[in-house]
């Protein structure tokens, strides 16, 4: 039987948290609230740019369709969207080569055999 033992993690600033190993793992698997489970990627292809960009953003699959359609209909100049830590990202529009739109993929923590 596998019983959750106390575990106290001491974090680089020095503040000791207390935890039982099974929340610790919930947590480090990406189980948090309000993370990567709701998390949308967004990858935007430029014109004449070697790389693709790519945002992980906090709205769902809808709004960052329509924000992207709203910008090419109206003939704005900008397509601007936010990403999870709020900064902004700004393409010209006649600089737009693509847009792809998913689910964002849980990262997995730790070493993984394949």
């Amino acid at each position: 039987m596998f019983v959750a033992a106390p575990l106290t993690v001491i974090p680089a600033g020095g503040r000791a948290i207390g935890a039982t190993i099974g929340s610790l793992a919930s947590w480090l698997s990406g189980a948090r609230q309000g993370t990567q489970e709701d998390d949308v990627e967004v990858k935007i292809g430029v014109q004449f740019a070697p790389r693709e960009l790519v945002l992980e953003s906090a709205q769902t699959p809808a709004e960052v369709e329509r924000a992207v359609t709203d910008a090419i209909i109206n003939q704005e100049s900008v397509l601007t969207l936010v990403d999870e830590k709020g900064r902004r990202v700004i393409v010209p529009i006649d600089k737009l080569a693509y847009v792809e739109i998913a689910e964002a993929a849980p990262r997995p923590v730790g070493f993984i055999a394949r």
